[in-house]
């Protein structure tokens, strides 16, 4: 099975974008020995406020997945969650594990 995961730098970026409007581009990496890296699969993410939550649209090869969040607080700590929360489905999504992912 694979295992794809959210490389560093867009896990450092998801929070600050989940705060704007737009689509990202990121990439998923699936690691091998020696953290050598095996697998680059890209996704777009696309992010829309609405009042007291967020859309998210996900785009992986020909797959697109799409969640309403809620974001009740904007303090710095919430965001981070909120980014957490973000990963878990876009990796859940990616590996193919749609309904935990929900």
């Amino acid at each position: 099975m694979t295992n794809l995961h959210l490389t560093e730098t867009g896990a450092l970026l998801l929070p600050s974008q989940l705060a704007l409007n737009g689509t990202f581009e990121h990439r998923l990496i699936q690691r091998g020995h020696a953290s050598q890296l095996d697998d680059i699969v890209p996704f777009k993410l696309h992010v829309e406020q609405a009042q007291g939550a967020v859309a998210l649209s996900l785009r992986i090869g020909s797959q697109h997945h799409s969640c309403t969040l809620p974001t009740d607080d904007r303090r710095d700590g919430e965001r981070r969650r909120l980014a957490v929360t973000v990963r878990n489905w876009i990796e859940d999504t990616a590996n193919g594990r749609v309904e935990r992912a929900a």
